[in-house]
């Protein structure tokens, strides 16, 4: 009883000066909480930090919330809200840890090198980024404590990973690669799927884990359903009057448009659910058009605008987005089709203007979750929105470099609060992609 009769102001200093004592003392909390409850030390320094920062906000705003209110002076009739401290409440909270002592068991999907192709060839052109990829996932998650990890893998591709700590599921052409994604996702604990957009393959594998009922560690299906589509998302970006590359679909029977434009114009036509540079090519005038014939997919047609080819790194959660670093790509144009050939990861120093923008996304799609990749056209007039990729993308391989950022650990961050992503060095990277 003798806290409930200590002044409002006193117990302000009181627990302001608690506060600092946990600051003072992270590391010995941290590993305190680690020991008790098998979080990893750094989610626990996390935890600690999460409770000082509570802390600072609640004292801050105290004494205007537990001021008295008068509701009724009117006459002889006086009424009003006065609040009384109890003494000490004890407040028991059940929260869902990560990462205990038991080992978590992660699912590894990349669908180009994990057998996604299994009974036709790899594409080439595809091969070279799905290996950077999974082999800069494995690299984060296997500097974890506390995981085990299988992959998947295409039979062809048997000797792509040397990685003692990863247990390895081989993908022959006699198998259904569906069933077999099925059944070693529901023998885990969380999966994570590397894959591309086309024919739904991505958005199909998120429902998949989630009939599972299994943590799934990218997007959900709802926001890929519109990611997946670069028409869905020009229309959501021009309808949040966020600046996009202007975006129409493509009838490739009905392409009167063409016989309009002048002779120096260019257009770029590509698959609205297409990954990379696949089937996405440079037209002119209707005989270019009819040469690529695209007659297989829905197409959509944009301006072939000239800029820096700009993508940013971040995380997003329900609304909130974290900017990790800013990209340059660098391609080039042999026989009317572009080719990734390198990326300098960590290219631009200055977050600035980039942070707005991916906020102003957060709220557009606030289903996003995890890792997304963000493709910019930036002229000297104006930073344009190209694509929103709802997974891994190829510039994630550098970051680990260029950052010391452990993107897999931040990402596990994202399941119970926002992510630690502390700059251990601060270099651009140079990542090259063009296997030819």
């Amino acid at each position: 009883k003798s806290w409930a009769g200590v002044s409002l102001s006193e117990r302000i200093v009181i627990i302001q000066k608690f506060a600092s004592l946990l600051q003072d003392n992270i590391q010995s909390c941290a590993e305190i909480l680690s020991t008790e409850v098998g979080k990893p030390l750094q989610q626990a320094k996390n935890e600690v930090n999460g409770a000082c920062a509570r802390i600072e906000w609640l004292t801050a705003n105290v004494s205007a919330a537990l001021s008295e209110t008068w509701m009724v002076e009117s006459g002889a009739t006086r009424e009003k809200i006065v609040y009384e401290p109890l003494g000490v409440v004890c407040n028991i909270q059940i929260y869902f840890i990560v990462i205990n002592e038991y080992l978590v068991k992660i699912l590894i999907f990349e669908y180009i090198v994990g057998g996604g192709f299994n009974k036709q060839s790899l594409p080439e052109s595809l091969i070279t980024e799905g290996s950077l990829m999974l082999r800069a996932l494995l690299d984060n998650l296997t500097k974890l404590d506390n995981i085990e990890i299988t992959v998947m893998l295409d039979w062809r591709l048997g000797d792509l990973l040397s990685e003692t700590l990863v247990n390895t599921v081989i993908i022959g052409p006699e198998h259904n690669c569906t069933e077999e994604f099925t059944r070693l996702a529901g023998q885990s604990d969380m999966v994570w799927p590397i894959a591309p957009e086309f024919d739904g393959v991505l958005q199909r594998l998120c429902q998949t884990t989630s009939a599972l009922g299994k943590i799934l560690l990218t997007s959900p299906e709802a926001a890929v359903a519109i990611a997946g589509d670069k028409y869905k998302t020009y229309q959501l970006l021009n309808k949040h009057h966020i600046a996009t590359v202007p975006t129409q679909l493509l009838n490739p029977l009905d392409n009167h448009f063409l016989t309009k434009t002048q002779a120096h114009d260019e257009w770029i036509i590509k698959p609205i659910d297409g990954v990379g540079c696949a089937d996405t090519y440079v037209i002119t005038n209707k005989h270019d058009l009819e040469q690529v014939a695209p007659d297989q997919h829905t197409y959509i047609l944009q301006p072939h605008l000239k800029g820096d080819k700009t993508s940013l790194s971040c995380l997003f959660k329900q609304g909130q987005a974290w900017l990790v670093c800013v990209n340059l790509q660098k391609f080039t144009l042999i026989n009317r089709q572009y080719h990734l050939s390198d990326i300098v990861i960590n290219h631009h120093a200055d977050p600035g203007h980039y942070q707005h923008l991916i906020d102003r996304i957060a709220l557009a799609l606030p289903e996003l979750w995890g890792y997304v990749g963000i493709d910019l056209i930036e002229t000297a007039e104006k930073t344009l929105v190209l694509e929103i990729n709802p997974r891994l993308t190829t510039s994630f391989v550098g970051i680990y470099q260029a950052l010391g950022i452990n993107i897999a650990e931040a990402v596990l961050q994202l399941l119970q609060g926002e992510p630690t992503l502390i700059k251990n060095t601060n270099n651009p990277i140079l990542i090259h992609t063009d296997a030819r």
